[in-house]
């Protein structure tokens, strides 16, 4: 998956702060690929970690390929999925959410907003 993760592929996201007409999740990706750009981001495609160690002070990232890479600073992001819940909306419709590690302040609780 490219820049954006799963909001990359929607084709249009109506609910985020700024845009009140909506943008496509393309849009929104760019945009956020250019402005990390902007402030010295280096940006990647996704490539299949296959170790990680730490020296010197950096962050040794072996990749598939074979290739390393070393940063000061790494942001491990695993994504989220859409799951199918076992109970029905008021619609009548399936609901669908996605799954995400619930908050440290609230360890059992979890949320499903939408459907």
């Amino acid at each position: 998956m490219g820049p954006g993760g799963q909001a990359g592929t929607s084709s249009k996201i109506e609910n985020y702060l700024g845009f009140p007409t909506g943008l496509s999740g393309t849009d929104l990706a760019n945009r956020a690929v250019l402005q990390a750009e902007k402030f010295g981001a280096m940006l990647s495609a996704p490539a299949e970690v296959t170790r990680l160690r730490s020296e010197n002070g950096y962050h040794m990232i072996g990749l598939e390929s074979g290739e390393e890479v070393s940063a000061k600073c790494i942001l491990i992001a695993t994504g989220a999925s859409y799951r199918k819940l076992s109970v029905t909306a008021a619609s009548g419709s399936r609901a669908q959410v996605s799954i995400t590690p619930p908050p440290r302040w609230r360890p059992n609780c979890a949320v499903a907003l939408g459907s």
